[in-house]
């Protein structure tokens, strides 16, 4: 009687499975069973390490400027799908032009300052937003308003921010001072 049972829940569930289910299994496995697994590669500080952040940033760009010229393309008919009113649709589409436009330095900030605070670099990714947002969004965007410019000067002020974070984070990986974090102000806290 106990077999039967068990047989019973057991087929349901095995049936279910597909091979996504258990290539998840496996990862979850191996994340868990080998704590090595899942940690930051800037920590062993192997010749390769940089050229791992590279990689990351030539795929976040693939990614992120197909799917910015796909929705250049469809711009329009996005912002119709949010709102009918002609005037809204038109400051829309001008508005996601502008994203697209941001989208490779958007690359640059997601995956050089990951890397960067991967490697134990947390501050000079914070400085970077902190100088992106004070210099590079909020001044800018109040002179604008100042000047009495179009609502899509405000909106470019966003590529300005972008542009200086991105520019920094570039600086700052190609240093290579980051892959020093034994010493100094970038010292991984060790427990």
């Amino acid at each position: 009687m106990l077999q039967s049972v068990e047989a019973a829940h057991t087929v349901p569930t095995n049936n279910h499975r597909g091979p996504m289910d258990w290539a998840l299994f496996r990862t979850l496995r191996t994340i868990f069973r080998d704590p090595d697994a899942c940690s930051s590669p800037a920590t062993t500080n192997t010749p390769s390490t940089p050229s791992i952040g590279w990689r990351s940033l030539r795929m976040a760009l693939l990614a992120m400027i197909t799917l910015s010229a796909l929705m250049a393309w469809y711009a329009r008919d996005l912002a119709a799908f949010m709102i009918d009113d002609a005037e809204v649709i038109d400051l829309t589409v001008g508005f996601i032009y502008i994203i697209c436009l941001a989208q490779p330095m958007m690359a640059v900030d997601f995956a050089l300052a990951g890397a960067l605070r991967g490697a134990g670099d947390t501050r000079f990714p914070l400085l970077a937003t902190f100088i992106g947002i004070i210099f590079g969004r909020l001044l800018p965007a109040w002179l604008c308003v100042q000047l009495g410019l179009s609502v899509y000067w405000v909106f470019a002020v966003m590529l300005l921010d972008y542009l200086l974070k991105s520019c920094m984070l570039m600086w700052r990986y190609r240093s290579r001072r980051w892959l020093d974090t034994s010493s100094g102000r970038n010292a991984l806290v060790t427990r």
